[in-house]
């Protein structure tokens, strides 16, 4: 009977201490439960134009719908016409033939990779370790992990670089020097075999579709004013049997804004905000694709007043410290303002540019834009690097992602109706 009593007070004091947060036991498990689907084998690596892409956007369209954010328009999508290149339609093949007759096929995302893609390539030429070889440029160059890859752009037919993690872009360029890394196995039978030549056949064929974005609103008091919090959702999809899955690239920025607009959300029905909040799972980042381009045009005409907060590349366990990137003149005082409200919650972030994302956009039209990061991404200082198949859920720190998720929620709802604008605005 005590026993009882105990329980039902004890589930009485939850129950009035989520009362006072707005946020439930459940809602501190989203960004699990989301990264566990976003970064899945089901998802194939979210590559736009793929069935895994389609996927996702029904997930985060889904989990919109959900948390009660506003449709976008007439529901919950920005469509925009884009070109893509589906990895089912594509060609890849790379012979090895020996001077003793032999020919060898060696396995797409298996032996070799494309690092970033080339539309058309058609080569047959001899190999060379020689990086002083003076008939370079009618040969293939083979170099080891530790050198330097774009040395060698434009001074021999293919550069043969060997890894032991593959690293993928989505994006296709129409022409250049085919950067192919090859594994330690293919790397070894070049050097120790005695090889003819090698040839090397890509094709990338193209289609245009119509792409979504998944795209949520939260309305306020004005508007004209808006603040677009944003993630890119899209990553590089797969080579062969290889999946890149793409979980701090950028599943978990995808499930950090996610988990901050249901916060939003419960926040607004309590009191609305000053000023509109457009929630955009962006699609197509990683491919260079210009559908945020496209929905900021159409923002554009609907808001005097418009700022991004973008989430990218966040939670990896080796990834070094947060950073907050965007050019510091043109979003000084945005950059300022989330500082403080870095430090005002106790975490520590780098104040130093390394890169950026989706910010871009913003900025490139004259609006203030930044990208929440991490510095160390790519593999510095020998950790682990996105775009490669070791970013699985297996490196998130998801108590990074709940801080960040927090921090961002604490910074919106005290900055409310503030609008950001570049120093010459």
């Amino acid at each position: 009977m005590k026993r009882k009593t105990f329980i039902s007070i004890l589930l009485c004091f939850i129950l009035i201490m989520s009362s006072f947060t707005g946020i439930t036991y459940a809602d501190k498990s989203s960004i699990e439960r989301d990264m566990k689907i976003l970064a899945s084998k089901e998802f194939m690596g979210r590559l736009v134009g793929t069935e895994g892409n389609e996927k996702a956007i029904d997930y985060v369209t889904d989990r919109f719908s959900e948390i009660g954010l506003e449709a976008f328009d007439e529901d919950y999508h920005h469509v925009c016409k884009q070109t893509i290149y589906d990895p089912e339609k594509q060609i890849h093949c790379l012979e090895v033939i020996f001077q003793n007759g032999n020919t060898k096929q060696y396995e797409y995302g298996k032996d070799f990779c494309d690092r970033m893609a080339i539309k058309e390539v058609d080569i047959s030429a001899p190999i060379t370790f020689d990086k002083n070889d003076q008939d370079m440029d009618k040969k293939i160059m083979v170099i080891g992990e530790n050198d330097k890859l774009f040395d060698y752009n434009n001074k021999c037919q293919a550069v043969f670089q060997k890894t032991n993690s593959f690293f993928k872009v989505a994006i296709v360029r129409s022409k250049g020097t085919p950067n192919i890394e090859i594994s330690e196995k293919l790397y070894n039978t070049l050097l120790s075999e005695k090889v003819k030549e090698v040839k090397l056949i890509t094709k990338h064929i193209s289609h245009e579709v119509d792409i979504k974005q998944p795209v949520g609103k939260i309305s306020g008091k004005d508007h004209k004013k808006l603040l677009v919090l944003s993630a890119h959702m899209d990553h590089s999809g797969w080579a062969g049997k290889t999946i890149f899955y793409g979980a701090v690239d950028n599943a978990a920025g995808t499930s950090t804004i996610i988990d901050i607009a249901e916060k939003l959300k419960k926040q607004s029905e309590k009191k609305p905000f000053n000023m509109d909040i457009l929630i955009c799972a962006s699609n197509g980042e990683d491919s260079m694709l210009t559908n945020l381009d496209d929905l900021l045009n159409k923002l554009k005409s609907k808001y005097d007043e418009i700022y991004d907060i973008n989430i990218d590349t966040i939670g990896k366990k080796d990834g070094g410290m947060i950073c907050l990137n965007g050019d510091k003149e043109q979003n000084k005082e945005l950059i300022e303002d989330l500082m403080k409200c870095f430090s005002k919650n106790n975490y520590e972030v780098l104040d130093e540019y390394y890169g950026a994302s989706d910010n871009i956009i913003f900025n490139n039209q004259g609006f203030c834009g930044i990208t929440v990061g991490q510095k160390d991404v790519f593999g510095e200082n020998n950790t682990t690097s996105i775009h490669t198949e070791e970013d699985t859920l297996h490196i998130i720190d998801y108590d990074q992602l709940y801080k960040v998720s927090d921090i961002i929620y604490d910074f919106i709802v005290t900055n409310d109706g503030k609008i950001y604008k570049p120093d010459n605005k």
